[in-house]
């Protein structure tokens, strides 16, 4: 039996990407399969042996500390091969390639354009240090054994290494379809301005709908503004069932994130998880998301700054509630037959066998 590794710095232990589908996929394949991940302890879960380093806030004690934490516990478990998910451990990708070691990175986003959003980074020096990841990046496509994308934009930057695009679609089995008998807007995700908070927050008052975000905001000012709407139910970073109540009392799934280098090529996976739930979609007008919500016909896009508009939308489908089963419906269909995690394991697979039988 092959033993494989995934290391993170960033992402919890029970990340939805790395353990629910990547890990525990693998494992279902006859893998043995250790997690090293921010954790309170280690742990087995569903036949994972998890190996824990240190949670921190910290970037620094994580790019150092938790990062040598990491090295230090990959380099003990002796796999056959590791696989990465986060920029900053490339330097610890490198050192376990100094040790003969094969190595994968998992490219969960678009390093350098999202690089370009990150206002802790001064404006001025964002340019510089999106041009010197990328570098980085093309470094690691030359040295290690494989990368894994989630985009097409993504595979395209990478298309010249060894490299596979597994998307990061839902599990089908998580979900049941939404009959839509409840009455309110749902998020899930990241919260801060370029994601749409502010707009859905506007959205919630001109339509008097209550709505459930779920997920994190490191904003002091957001967080003031979401406690003190009588429409908000903010559940910060939630469990899986929680998501799957959350959807249960949802009639419309939102997806209004601003036009950026980052998110008009991303396929998020809160759109599918929204579809698979049978819930109709508005999301943000880019045309790559355009092509899957009108081609299933489940939803609508539209200009995310168009407050007014989405909320016509909205209190239509609020009138209209036979036409927005029937738009859940068939986002529910196309997930079944195309946007489903089912779709992609075997990829992942395939290309561990490649690189393991490579020697």
């Amino acid at each position: 039996m092959k033993t494989v590794a995934h290391l993170t710095s960033v992402h919890p232990a029970d990340d939805i990407r790395i353990f629910h589908k990547e890990c525990l996929s693998l494992k279902k394949q006859g893998f043995e399969v250790l997690l090293i991940a921010p954790a309170d302890q280690d742990a087995i879960k569903a036949g994972i042996k998890i190996l824990a380093v240190s949670k921190t806030d910290s970037r620094l004690q994580r790019m150092t500390r938790v990062l040598w934490q990491v090295y230090r516990k990959a380099l003990s478990v002796k796999a056959d091969l590791y696989h990465f998910h986060d920029p900053e451990l490339i330097l610890v990708g490198l050192l376990l390639r100094l040790h003969g070691k094969r190595v994968i990175y998992d490219v969960h986003e678009d390093v350098p354009r999202d690089i370009l959003l990150k206002t802790w980074i001064p404006k001025s020096l964002r340019k510089i240090i999106a041009l010197f990841a990328e570098g980085i990046e093309s470094l690691a496509g030359a040295v290690f054994q494989g990368i894994v994308t989630v985009t097409p934009a993504i595979q395209k930057r990478f298309e010249k290494f060894h490299a596979v695009e597994v998307r990061n679609y839902p599990v089908l089995e998580e979900f049941e379809r939404s009959n839509l008998q409840g009455n309110f807007l749902c998020y899930t995700g990241l919260l801060n301005e370029q994601r749409g908070v502010q707009e859905m927050l506007q959205i919630a008052q001109q339509t008097r709908l209550k709505i459930h975000l779920a997920g994190a905001c490191y904003s002091p000012s957001i967080l003031q503004h979401l406690k003190q709407s009588d429409l908000v139910i903010h559940h910060g970073h939630v469990s899986r069932s929680k998501i799957q109540t959350i959807y249960q009392q949802s009639f419309v799934g939102l997806a209004l994130l601003h036009s950026g280098p980052t998110f008009n090529d991303s396929l998020p996976i809160k759109l599918f998880e929204y579809m698979a739930a049978g819930l109709p979609i508005i999301a943000s007008n880019f045309p790559l998301w355009k092509d899957i919500v009108e081609r299933h016909q489940c939803g609508f896009c539209i200009n995310p700054h168009d407050v007014d508009k989405i909320a016509q939308v909205i209190l239509y489908l609020r009138s209209n509630i036979e036409e927005a089963r029937q738009m859940g419906l068939r986002g529910r269909q196309a997930v079944e037959k195309y946007y489903n995690w089912q779709t992609q394991e075997t990829q992942l697979q395939t290309f561990y066998q490649t690189i393991l039988s490579n020697g």
